[in-house]
């Protein structure tokens, strides 16, 4: 009987020890997936800043011919009689709307690398137009369009809009230097919102030529490219990791006639 007591008493402490350890090793990885998605935020961390340097570009170009114009016309007075209904007409309404566009801007770009964020009600559609938006920002083809297939209505969500944003950037930026690597003749890009009782679907399809990887799932391993510059292989495998580990939905691929198609899909729509 002894004997049987401390037997039992053993195998408590193994699995009290194994119990243990399979929650640090749990531990470890959660950790490590947390620390690879925050590397994969700094090392985006150029791209974004040149994308906001681009959309600064325009406003700033503005204010700075509004602000020589109004220093034109504070030298000249006499020529200029009209010079207080020229600024407070046309000139200040101008300059305020460039102020809120940069702080809008700057705003977008403080909640997209935001580590801290908490889920939120917010409208996917909305979303969707912000990601083009930004997309928009770049230096990419005039020939290359991006349609957006809108549904009637809003589309609601609770859930983390900037891992949504960086989700779509990641694929529609692969979408792009598909196109541009295999000279891709009217390329176009493709996003619908489908919403059903259990969610929201959110299809991006491009017309690329689909991805040439066996198995088609392989694109969303680390450190894996499909492109012919490699690249650091990162991207659609961060995006996995934020639609199904932290927003709880499902990222899959496959290939169309055209191209390569996207699903994003997102539980509770």
């Amino acid at each position: 009987m002894a004997l049987s007591v401390g037997l039992l008493v053993f195998l408590l402490l193994v699995a009290l020890a194994i119990s243990r350890s399979l929650d640090a090793q749990r531990k470890l990885v959660i950790d490590q997936r947390q620390a690879v998605i925050a590397q994969s935020r700094f090392t985006s961390f150029g791209k974004m800043i040149g994308m906001i340097a681009h959309q600064w570009r325009a406003p700033l170009a503005r204010q700075g011919a509004m602000l020589t114009e109004l220093q034109i016309l504070l030298e000249h007075p006499e020529k200029n009689h009209d010079v207080v209904a020229r600024f407070r007409e046309t000139l200040l309404p101008r300059m305020q709307e460039n102020h809120q566009q940069l702080g809008q801007i700057f705003h977008d770009f403080q909640q997209f690398f935001a580590s801290d964020v908490r889920r939120e009600v917010f409208d996917i559609c909305k979303e969707v137009d912000h990601t083009i938006a930004l997309i928009a920002t770049q230096q990419i083809p005039d020939i290359i369009d991006i349609e957006f297939l809108r549904p009637e209505g809003k589309v609601v969500v609770n859930n983390y809009p900037s891992a949504f944003t960086h989700v779509l950037l990641t694929i529609i930026e692969n979408a792009i230097d598909i196109f541009a690597e295999r000279d891709v003749l009217a390329p176009v890009v493709v996003i619908s919102v489908m919403e059903y009782e259990s969610g929201v679907l959110i299809r991006i399809a491009d017309n690329g030529g689909g991805i040439h990887v066996t198995p088609i799932e392989k694109v969303f391993a680390s450190f894996f490219s499909g492109k012919i510059e490699q690249g650091m292989g990162m991207g659609l495998h961060i995006a996995k990791m934020l639609v199904e580990d932290r927003m709880g939905g499902t990222l899959s691929v496959e290939n169309l006639p055209t191209g390569a198609c996207f699903d994003v899909y997102l539980w509770g729509g």
